[in-house]
């Protein structure tokens, strides 16, 4: 599209037959003629033109950039030039500001040429294997960093320039150039390009602010557009807001490692009972590093025999895996008793965290802990928890039996009901061992592998098992699961340590009130305990409150409320 610059008498002469806008314009103003004048009287305000002037760059910068953003392109500040004279040595005399699209893509330029990036160097060797594609016995390299994703923007060599110099303490349009060779936007998709996108003073005091308290971006996002007027009316995205971030991390220029030291430092000077250490490599870089708050050390001592392990990922930047160790309280809900960040999942790393915990919480080991089936973390709680039993998530297992079973299901759908009932209501272990070689015999599945391997393991999942031992109203590590998801809300892939930590602050505070505000409630409310059943005695012991003890009622009433009859056809009726 091109663009004629001319002086205003000029303007005057050009066509003036009625254009579609025109008669939009037209619409709002009662004479086609008000139209046509009020049209090239907005053209001429908006286009720069030859020996224009402006009070400062950024003016000028300002002007550039409202009239892009009308044609339908973005533009960038390409160069500037220092003045050498003696009177204004040093002093920015010349501005060049261009189309985004200006200068033509190197990576091209080198794949068509054939050339290698500058500076890339490599053996004659590993050329030859690239090229041949041998084999060699060398080890596999090791795998690189996650690429970030990014937007390339596609140059196409454009002219379009603009040029001011400073005259006079006046700048002024020195060369202009108008036309593009590429395809222009919409003014509805040309606000979305970079030069465009920008946040007002106020906007980013908002932004510093929500930040503090670990807002994600993508709520700021929400809440900047509802202050615009809606999204239709916005032109940022969620990555203007995390670069945002970023820049304001970087004003504090510590790393993010030395932030969080200090941080947990802070924390026990406030609470002489807060407990944090970290695990350094040979190389005194910091590996995984462990903390737990003074109350969560208290609640474990009341609350800690049983314990849900789990680690997940995707919580920070640096790909480390947190792992949360969570209980349950009084009132049935989670609490976090520590938390940890790891660089791995090795048998090592486990140990160090394992006998940290230990240490932290005064040499006291938790009765039972549920973890997912990870051999790392089985070996290390061998280790470590030498008296603890050690229980796998039933859910994990049993949900792998359609995926692994699924032929076999599909075939005989009695294999399903008859493997259920015998995981979930064997009552006696003799009961379940006898079912289970039943049931194998019944249908013909010997040859099943995964049945095979569920049975080798069926200590370490199936309920039976765990019968004399202290896991109250748990058989799978969803109390961790539901612990990530809440921190996956605010803090994610691109969060930084910091962030992650001080997102975990929040969360063991509002864990603490929500415990205090059930303590008041309790307190207050008049007890609905039903009378036990003839010959059950319940006793309140320590902070065992009624809210659990009401659960154990539930299943203790509907235990009662079974009646088994016999028929003649050897079948069990049952009948509630």
């Amino acid at each position: 599209m091109n663009y004629i610059v001319t002086d205003s008498n000029s303007e005057q002469d050009q066509n003036t037959d009625i254009t579609e806008e025109d008669i939009q314009i037209f619409k709002r103003y009662d004479s086609v003629e008000a139209a046509i004048t009020l049209s090239q009287e907005g053209e001429s305000q908006h286009v720069p033109r030859i020996d224009m002037q402006f009070e400062s760059s950024d003016e000028a910068y300002k002007f550039y950039n409202n009239y892009a953003l009308i044609v339908g392109f973005s533009i960038v500040m390409a160069h500037n030039y220092h003045s050498r004279d003696k009177k204004m040595m040093g002093q920015v005399t010349r501005m060049t500001f261009k189309c985004q699209r200006r200068g033509t893509d190197k990576q091209e330029e080198n794949k068509a040429s054939g050339q290698q990036r500058p500076g890339a160097q490599s053996s004659t060797a590993s050329r030859k294997r690239k090229n041949n594609n041998i084999n060699t016995d060398e080890a596999a390299p090791t795998p690189a960093a996650r690429k970030k994703r990014c937007n390339v923007i596609d140059k196409t060599n454009c002219p379009a320039e603009m040029i001011i110099t400073l005259k006079n303490k006046v700048w002024v349009v020195s060369r202009l150039n108008l036309e593009h060779n590429h395809n222009l936007l919409s003014p509805e998709l040309s606000k979305l390009l970079r030069s465009y996108r920008h946040f007002t003073e106020q906007e980013k005091a908002m932004i510093r602010t929500f930040v503090s308290v670990n807002v994600p971006n993508r709520k700021i996002l929400v809440f900047l557009s509802y202050l615009r007027g809606g999204m239709q009316f916005t032109n940022l995205m969620k990555t203007d807001i995390s670069n945002y971030r970023t820049r304001m991390l970087r004003e504090c220029g510590e790393s993010d490692i030395t932030q969080v030291i200090q941080f947990l430092r802070m924390k026990q000077t406030e609470d002489p009972l807060f407990f944090f250490a970290f695990d350094a490599g040979e190389d005194n870089k910091v590996r995984n590093l462990f903390w737990a708050y003074g109350n969560s050390r208290a609640s474990y001592e009341e609350y800690g025999d049983v314990i849900s392990f789990d680690t997940t990922y995707a919580t920070n930047r640096y790909n480390l895996k947190f792992a949360p160790f969570v209980g349950i309280n009084g009132h049935s809900d989670n609490m976090l008793f520590a938390g940890a960040v790891l660089s791995d999942e090795t048998i090592t790393t486990f140990r160090w965290l394992f006998r940290t915990f230990l240490v932290c919480m005064g040499g006291k080991a938790p009765k039972s802990i549920i973890t997912d089936q990870d051999a790392a973390t089985r070996s290390a709680i061998g280790l470590e928890f030498k008296d603890t039993v050690h229980r796998n998530c039933l859910f994990h297992i049993v949900s792998k039996v359609e995926i692994f079973l699924g032929i076999a299901l599909s075939k005989n759908e009695d294999i399903a009901w008859d493997f259920y009932d015998i995981i979930y209501n064997s009552l006696t272990i003799e009961e379940f061992e006898t079912l289970w070689n039943n049931m194998l015999d019944k249908h013909n599945v010997q040859h099943l592998k995964f049945l095979k391997v569920m049975y080798e393991n069926r200590e370490r999942f199936v309920p039976v098992y765990f019968k004399h031992n202290f896991f109250p109203f748990i058989c799978s590590t969803s109390r961790s699961e539901g612990t990530n998801a809440i921190f996956k809300d605010n803090v994610g892939p691109t969060s930084s340590l910091i962030m992650f930590i001080k997102e975990y602050d929040r969360i063991v505070k509002n864990m603490d009130e929500k415990g205090n505000l059930r303590d008041k409630n309790k307190a207050q409310e008049k007890g609905n305990m039903q009378k036990p059943h003839k010959g059950y005695a319940i006793n309140k012991k320590g902070k065992i409150l009624e809210r659990n003890l009401q659960k154990y009622q539930e299943l203790l009433t509907t235990t009662m409320a079974v009646q088994v009859q016999q028929r003649k056809t050897k079948k069990v009726k049952v009948n509630n």
